[in-house]
Parts: structure tokens; C-alpha cells; sequence
């Protein structure tokens, strides 16, 4: 039952604050989802935060938060910047979630697994 709430929870929400393994990105461009990413930054090779950085800067769908730089207040005000503006930056990153999914040609989550597996080894 876990994986079957696990799943609707993601296609009901509208943001998504997670760790920044390899599932979770694959599970957050699969289902279209802006995030905030807290990676964890004992992460074997640092796969997390670089990770965390592709959403970021490549896929453009994503805040970073670092460990060391989390606090209630941070996490607060950066939830906020996503309901300003009538939602326009929760428009904007799942708008590029589907343009990087059209642009690469994405079929399904074993494809997203595969490139960000390629990234957090590079």
C-alpha cells in the first residue's frame, strides 16, 4: 500500500521537498514536479548534491538547499517564492520538466534513472 499512496501523493501535489537521490529525480521529472531539494550531503561522491544541481541548473525545475544551510525560516521563505505571483515559478519549472523530457526524448523512468546515473558520476 505504501507505493500505491507514495505515487497518488506525488500526482496530487503541486511541490515536492525531497532528498536528491537518483529515484527521487527520476520519480520528480516522471511525474512533472517542482521541487525543493535538500540533498544529503553524506551522500557517497557527493551524488546527491550533484544531483540536486542538475535539477537545478539543467533540467531549471528546482531549489537547492543545502544541509548546512537549512532552517525552518529558509525552508518557509523558499516554499513561499513558489506561491507568489499566482504560482508563476511552479508554472515555469514544470513547463521545463516537459521541455527537457521533449527535448530528451524521455519514455519512461528507467531512462531518467540512466541519465541521472550518467551525471552524478561525472
Amino acid at each position: 500500500n505504501f507505493e500505491k499512496d507514495f505515487f497518488r501523493f506525488y500526482k496530487i501535489s503541486d511541490l515536492v521537498i525531497s532528498r536528491s537521490g537518483a529515484a527521487s529525480i527520476s520519480e520528480l521529472i516522471y511525474f512533472e514536479k517542482p521541487s525543493i531539494l535538500v540533498p544529503f550531503k553524506r551522500a557517497k561522491d557527493n551524488h546527491q548534491l550533484k544531483n540536486a544541481l542538475f535539477m537545478k541548473n539543467i533540467v531549471k525545475s528546482s531549489s537547492v538547499i543545502t544541509e548546512d544551510g537549512l532552517s525552518k525560516s529558509t525552508l518557509l521563505n523558499e516554499i513561499l517564492s513558489y506561491l507568489k505571483n499566482d504560482k508563476k515559478k511552479l508554472c515555469l519549472f514544470k513547463e521545463n520538466i516537459q521541455k527537457f523530457k521533449t527535448i530528451q526524448k524521455l519514455k519512461n523512468i528507467k531512462d531518467l534513472k540512466d541519465i541521472v546515473i550518467d551525471v552524478s558520476k561525472s
